[in-house]
């Protein structure tokens, strides 16, 4: 089933001139070409995941004028819910657009806006969410409503479990209150600059990572959970604790106006997200639909449609992006291939959980099993549902290579199972949330008979992580599949990373294949291999 997302934002009426040279003060140029466009952050980024048919609600405030009634309108011939616009006495939003044409050909613009009704939008004119706010999975949020509204929504979808996406633009400075309810915060270059004081370019205009990361980390001592940076031609980047990563933009596409480009961007991402895509390939989705938009005139007008994306992604040559087109190849309008989202998210899990494994990540839980070992304790593996079963293949895997191992019930332990356990022995416990109520129930029995505690979980923060003495992160963000609610990549991150604990203990095991054999009477790996026997 798709997700609902909620857009709380602008509607602004965006007057538009396009012009060879931007007049001096004092100076009267001629402009080429007028033009109107419908637009508005918050208007404009609900309008595009309308367009990709996803579920999409507007919620803002627009004056009694004409205007007005025109940007709600357009909105809702977009199939945009837009039963809770507020209609007040005054004037709507309006922005003064200047297009001007560089020596390439491209357009530049520059944007004068007069926000109108939209920052008259108040607190108590959206109190009625917190009782509807979980009707959503997801909230788009930008900064040309009051600051204070976007505090508020953000602070209630957040405490209730819809994933908050900011804007922040144009651009004002986020309270660190604020950000700690932002789960994917998505500045352009300037914005983040504006956030973090590091610019993502060096002074011959490449991309500077370095710098980049820096203002990242800023961002999430902060408490941030993701970022997501546009960076115009130079394509998008993803920033979290555990990853990071560059998506170039679709190559050679000639700039008629670049407004609304950022918010095609962002309603195309999330728009995404709640059709099960998995970060990286909405990434690339939003790229294309950016890039399709700055091909048009206008705000509104340049939004694509669901059939106009897929048309034009078969047209791009650009390697980077086979896979999306390959992904909508075989969809039907408003419907996905579940088993090929399961299969592209499953490979980006995958790899992505591969490539945060190292020996670092390991060495405090090697630490205390090998110490463990030498004092002749034992080690013990619990889980509570589907991780239960995975506790009981990885007690019986590092058995089998070096380290005896036994499964502890997860809830048993709590009546009466923790007989087994002794002062100085290790519990390794496993849960993707890291907050399940009975697994937490069992850790405090387990630290009350003395034992220490490896945590395996996606979430760092979590209670089981708080616990542990020593932790092992297995993040996922999709579990591919519909509803994103059965374990399906949780559980093979989960493997992944103890498998590569198994490895790191049965090399310190110096198992031989003699020894292995013995362990192994029956079938096929009970008999040594050429090479083996001497």
């Amino acid at each position: 089933m798709e997700k609902r997302i909620l857009v709380v934002g602008s509607f602004v009426k965006d007057l538009i001139v396009q012009t060879d040279k931007i007049p001096n003060e004092g100076e009267t140029v001629l402009g080429n070409k007028f033009s109107q466009a419908d637009g508005g952050k918050g208007a404009n980024q609900a309008v595009q995941a309308a367009r990709l048919n996803s579920d999409t609600t507007l919620i803002g405030k627009v004056g009694d004028d004409c205007f007005g009634k025109q940007l709600v309108l357009t909105c809702a011939k977009s199939n945009v819910n837009v039963e809770n616009v507020i209609q007040d006495k005054g004037n709507s939003g309006v922005s003064s657009i200047i297009l001007q044409k560089d020596k390439n050909g491209n357009y530049q613009n520059r944007i004068l806006l007069t926000p109108g009704a939209n920052f008259r939008l108040t607190v108590d004119d959206v109190k009625f969410l917190e009782d509807e706010i979980t009707n959503y999975n997801f909230i788009i949020l930008q900064f040309e409503i009051p600051m204070e509204v976007n505090e508020y929504l953000a602070k209630i979808a957040h405490e209730k479990g819809v994933k908050v996406i900011v804007n922040p633009a144009p651009s004002k400075k986020i309270s660190d209150e604020f950000i700690k309810n932002i789960d994917f915060l998505m500045p352009n270059e300037h914005e983040f600059f504006d956030q973090t004081g590091f610019s993502v370019t060096t002074k011959d205009g490449a991309l500077d990572k370095e710098s980049i990361l820096k203002g990242s980390k800023i961002l999430f001592n902060k408490g941030l959970s993701n970022l997501i940076i546009t960076l115009g031609s130079n394509g998008s980047c993803f920033i979290n604790k555990e990853e990071n990563y560059f998506v170039e933009s679709v190559k050679n596409v000639k700039s008629v106006d670049p407004t609304a480009a950022g918010d095609s961007f962002i309603g195309a991402f999330v728009s995404s997200l709640s059709k099960g895509y998995s970060v990286k390939d909405s990434i690339y989705i939003a790229n294309a639909v950016g890039s399709l938009t700055v091909q048009r005139m206008g705000a509104m007008p340049s939004l694509c449609t669901y059939d106009e994306l897929k048309e034009y992604l078969i047209t791009l040559k650009d390697p980077e992006y086979k896979h999306i087109v390959k992904l909508f190849n075989d969809c039907k309008e408003q419907s996905i291939d579940a088993l090929e989202v399961f299969k592209n998210t499953m490979t980006f899990e995958f790899d992505r959980t591969l490539s945060s494994i190292n020996r670092d990540l390991y060495k405090d839980a090697l630490d205390i099993i090998l110490k463990a070992k030498e004092n002749n304790n034992r080690v013990h593996v619990t889980g509570i549902g589907k991780p239960s079963h995975i506790a009981q293949y990885f007690a019986s895997l590092i058995s089998s290579t070096g380290t005896p191992a036994y499964y502890l019930h997860g809830t048993e332990a709590a009546h009466g199972s923790s007989g087994q356990l002794v002062p100085g022995d290790v519990v390794i416990a496993i849960s993707n949330s890291g907050n399940t109520s009975e697994l937490i129930n069992t850790l405090y029995a387990v630290k009350n008979n003395g034992c220490k505690i490896i945590g395996v979980s996606g979430n760092a923060s979590s209670k089981l992580a708080k616990m542990s003495d020593a932790h092992l992160l297995a993040h996922i963000d999709n579990e591919g599949g519909p509803l994103n609610r059965a374990p399906r990549t949780s559980i093979i991150a989960e493997l992944l990373v103890l498998m590569g604990l198994s490895v790191l203990l049965q090399e310190d095991a110096k198992v031989s294949p003699k020894q292995y054999v013995k362990w192994h009477p029956g079938g096929t790996l009970g008999q040594l291999r050429e090479g083996e026997k001497k």
